[in-house]
């Protein structure tokens, strides 16, 4: 993404005249990043202030509470946590809660608005229902009753991703590959964006449920519902940020900067190669 900038600020001290046809394409590339307001809230999750990966268990910065066994499990295979919470009693809960979601490094603030990003496939082995068959996010940035502390909850099941407790935001599987959600709330809100995949799947207010004033503000993911439980869960990573909302990029802008790249890094290819070329023939 540096390099397209640079090239496109190069081609603009030009006068946008260039015949380097990697200059154009980054300056359309930039063109359409830079066309829409909301793109201008976009931040890569590698860049989130808190980061966890799933081939590192224990989970760190989390605590585990660990539902019953043997339908509660939680290891690495080495490269996702593997995460199971068993279909068939109510007990299994279990979940992992953030210890710096409210303190600690980089804490959320409601004044702000936050941002949360997860990879995670789920597998075929539990009902696929929203009551017994998902992985949830919860997400609430100010403790007790308060219109703008609103909870955000997002349901990922082997069909569904719902939002709000039950309230169906997309219907594609969830099995056939890993799928990336983002959540995002505003500065100072009540209502979340969710994402799979990079294109939007809701926009609209939170739930306003867990209001009352003995839910403290709090973030895990997993189970933490005894009506919940679901199948086996792989997550490669789960990331969140505490500097605001901040969109999703759109599929074909992440192809159009690729393809970018791609033309700037010929380019340079070419041009080295015409300078060795050339030397070549000097030396002779």
């Amino acid at each position: 993404m540096t390099w397209i900038l640079n090239c496109a600020a190069r081609a603009t001290k030009r006068h946008i005249r260039t015949r380097s046809p990697a200059c154009a394409t980054a300056i359309f590339a930039v063109a359409i990043l830079t066309s829409s307001p909301t793109q201008a809230t976009f931040l890569n999750s590698m860049f989130f202030d808190h980061q966890y990966n799933g081939d590192v268990y224990p989970v760190p910065a989390y605590t585990e509470n660990a539902g019953e066994s043997p339908d509660y499990s939680a290891s690495s295979d080495g490269d996702s946590l593997v995460f199971y919470n068993g279909p068939d009693t109510a007990f299994s809960s279990g979940y992992f809660e953030s210890n710096e979601w409210t303190g600690g490094p980089n804490p959320v603030s409601n004044s702000t608005g936050w941002t949360i990003e997860f990879r995670v496939k789920i597998d075929t082995d539990a009902p696929d229902d929203p009551t017994t068959g998902a992985f949830q996010v919860f997400a609430k940035d100010l403790p007790g009753k308060n219109s703008q502390g609103r909870r955000a909850v997002v349901q990922v099941g082997s069909g569904f991703t719902n939002v709000r407790s039950g309230v169906l935001a997309d219907s594609n599987s969830n099995t056939d590959d890993f799928h990336v959600f983002r959540i995002a709330q505003p500065a100072s809100s009540n209502q979340i964006t969710v994402w799979r995949d990079g294109v939007q799947i809701f926009s609209g207010s939170s739930s306003s449920s867990n209001d009352s004033s003995s839910v403290p503000a709090q973030m895990w993911w997993g189970d933490g519902s005894s009506g919940l439980g679901g199948p086996t869960v792989y997550v490669d990573y789960f990331r969140w940020d505490s500097n605001g909302f901040s969109e999703a990029p759109e599929p074909a802008s992440l192809t159009l900067c690729a393809l970018g790249l791609v033309a700037i890094a010929g380019h340079a290819a070419r041009r080295r190669m015409a300078k060795h070329g050339a030397t070549k023939r000097t030396g002779a």
